[in-house]
């Protein structure tokens, strides 16, 4: 089925009942500092359960071309995941809860490169990318953002470059692409930084920030903006000022509705290179941990061939006082005994 024009058509309605349905309680949970292992449990097995509810043909061992219409849906309940996830980076949660935290996100961030690479197999020659152009809500180019940050904060580049191809294909249909294009550019340059110097990105504040995404945007959820005059501002800001990134609203969990304006100006949705420019950049962080990965293990062969030091030789020979008490000494030697001479007139 190279074309995936055989795939039988999908009925999403109880799909959607039940994704419609946990939002509630989601955005809820969202509300509190921390989300108790308990309901992070709770919730995981309610999206596996709506996973397989899902038709044959967009569950996630399915290896045939997906329709890129279907991704909508999908993404609705992969975006559900990663932003239940996202919440416990925040600084209130144990460093344990936090790499925890990441970890499930960077799953849901995986699967939604698989059904992104299902999608570039469909139809033939460039098909689907005029399809994922047309069908490409404000959703799914945010949620493809966000999985592009986990994915480059762990290191799967090449994961992350296949997100990027398809952002490439939506282009300028919407303008948060853009600016989601603009964003992950700057998070790439200040990655490469922190890569060179040798810093332990989940030990680094900054980068934790930088990749929990819009989560900063909502004065509810944000750690960074806690206690600072900029935080309070946000909570108290005029309406006639409010931007969705200010009012405390987090449009993450939506369809776009009201959309999150971009607000570049033209020089501002040129001066990060475009999407050809992430892919070069992708391709050489790619590059750069194939040669770190090959110098550390040859690093750890060049340290088990070198010879090891032999063990201490606890009982050795000790030597004969063959001139004691000569040379005026006043003490005089004992005399030796029948196992003495022995060994001395073995040695001679």
């Amino acid at each position: 089925m190279p074309n995936g024009s055989s795939q039988q058509p999908a009925n999403f309605l109880l799909t959607t009942i039940h994704v419609v349905r946990l939002i509630g309680p989601l955005l809820k949970n969202l509300q509190a500092p921390v989300i108790s292992p308990q309901n992070l449990a709770c919730f995981d097995t309610h999206f596996t359960s709506c996973l397989s509810a899902f038709p044959a043909n967009c569950h996630i061992d399915n290896p045939n071309p997906l329709e890129p219409r279907h991704l909508s849906p999908i993404f609705h309940l992969q975006n559900c995941r990663l932003v239940l996830h996202r919440h416990n980076l925040s600084t209130l949660c144990p460093f344990e809860a936090r790499v925890a935290a990441l970890d499930y996100c960077v799953s849901a961030a995986k699967d939604t490169v698989h059904f992104l690479s299902r999608v570039m197999q469909y139809g033939y020659g460039g098909e689907w990318q005029n399809m994922i152009a047309t069908c490409a809500s404000t959703m799914i180019c945010t949620h493809i953002w966000r999985c592009s940050l986990f994915l480059c904060f762990r290191g799967f580049y090449n994961e992350a470059l296949v997100c990027v191809q398809v952002s490439n294909a939506i282009g300028e249909i919407r303008d948060v692409n853009i600016a989601c294009g603009r964003n992950l550019y700057g998070f790439l340059r200040l990655l490469m930084e922190r890569l060179d110097a040798g810093v332990n990105l989940e030990h680094d504040e900054g980068m934790m920030a930088l990749v929990s995404g819009d989560v900063q945007g909502s004065t509810e959820s944000s750690w960074v903006w806690t206690g600072s005059e900029t935080g309070q501002a946000l909570n108290h800001g005029s309406p006639d000022h409010e931007t969705p990134l200010a009012n405390g609203k987090d449009y993450s969990l939506t369809n776009g509705h009201p959309e999150p304006s971009a607000s570049l100006s033209r020089e501002e949705a040129a001066d990060w290179g475009g999407w050809s420019q992430l892919e070069t950049m992708l391709r050489k962080l790619a590059h750069d941990r194939v040669a770190r990965e090959h110098a550390q293990q040859q690093r750890q062969q060049h340290q088990h061939q070198q010879p090891q030091p032999l063990p201490h030789q606890q009982h050795q020979l000790a030597p004969v006082p063959w001139n004691a008490g000569v040379g005026g000494s006043s003490r005089s030697a004992p005399a030796p005994t029948a196992s003495s001479r022995i060994s001395i007139a073995n040695i001679i």
